[in-house]
């Protein structure tokens, strides 16, 4: 049954290959230089990484040195992954405390959790989930990455955020493991026999800001070692510059793109201008460089 299976899976890729790469001489000629294309690049990149690869060496010079030269007395060419493994912490993290490495860690892992309904079909609420992502994990993101003392506002929000989570996370596991929404279970439970049907978000929105209130009151105490911004670095600051990028370059843009066709002089003045000015940045920068090397 197997070969069977495996013979009729060949013939489909043989027919769908004869149909679509080798239909004519042009196509036949095209695909078999695609084909030896693609085994070069391939084949050079496993021959750099895997077949002449060194995993083990203190520096640079000592990796070309294992490397050696060929026949013809060219220099042989492999990756140098002691290298990487020596400055692997330094690429993810930059110059973060390695003591404290464990807030970064726990930072992205939260806000891979909290993200993570966007991805799952048919789950309800998925707006509300990324709007509250947008809004409060800067806050418990921003106090992990950097600690300190905090103010009363800081710790309602990082209380709130850390609400927020660990609602949401329990909402959609439990809907999607359990079938049971915890958000339906508050609504239908709770929320419907104290509160009428117009009240219902008020309601919900004031327990997350009371508890929020408590919890506040309970991590007051709770402080992080303090690490400076310039110890940011890495992989970590570039998520952390692409995620602010994103998260604010997106709504920007769309204000701009509506001011621009604003019927207000200065609205549309500042919205073309601001936008005809970074939009040339690039091309100045490109040009600039062109001139100097």
């Amino acid at each position: 049954v197997n070969q069977t299976v495996s013979n009729s899976i060949i013939a489909r890729w043989w027919n769908w290959a004869r149909e679509n790469l080798f239909n004519s001489w042009v196509n036949t000629i095209l695909s078999i230089i695609c084909i030896l294309i693609i085994y070069n690049v391939v084949w050079g990149i496993f021959s750099w990484a895997i077949l002449n690869g060194i995993w083990e060496a203190k520096d640079r010079r000592e990796c070309f040195a294992i490397l050696g030269k060929d026949e013809a007395g060219n220099p042989i060419h492999g990756a140098c992954w002691a290298g990487v493994r020596e400055w692997f912490n330094n690429i993810i993290y930059g110059r973060y405390v390695k003591a404290e490495q464990w807030r970064v860690n726990l930072g992205i892992l939260i806000l891979i959790v909290w993200l993570a309904p966007l991805w799952i079909p048919d789950l309800k609420r998925k707006v509300l989930i990324g709007f509250g992502a947008i809004g409060l994990y800067p806050f418990l993101g921003g106090y992990l990455f950097l600690g300190g003392e905090r103010s009363w506002f800081m710790s309602f929000m990082v209380a709130l955020a850390i609400i927020v989570f660990c609602y949401n996370t329990v909402d959609w596991v439990g809907a999607k493991a359990f079938r049971v929404s915890l958000a339906d279970s508050l609504r239908w439970k709770i929320v419907n026999r104290i509160f009428a049907e117009k009240q219902h978000t008020y309601a919900l929105m004031s327990f997350f800001a009371t508890v929020a209130v408590i919890l506040a009151f309970l991590i007051q105490d709770w402080i992080l070692v303090d690490v400076n911004w310039v110890r940011l670095g890495g992989f970590h600051l570039t998520l952390v510059i692409s995620g602010f990028a994103m998260v604010v370059g997106l709504p920007s843009g769309i204000i701009l793109a509506l001011g621009r066709r604003s019927r207000l002089p200065i609205i549309k003045a500042f919205s073309v201008t601001f936008i005809e000015v970074f939009r040339s940045v690039p091309l100045i920068t490109i040009l600039f460089m062109a001139t100097a090397m």
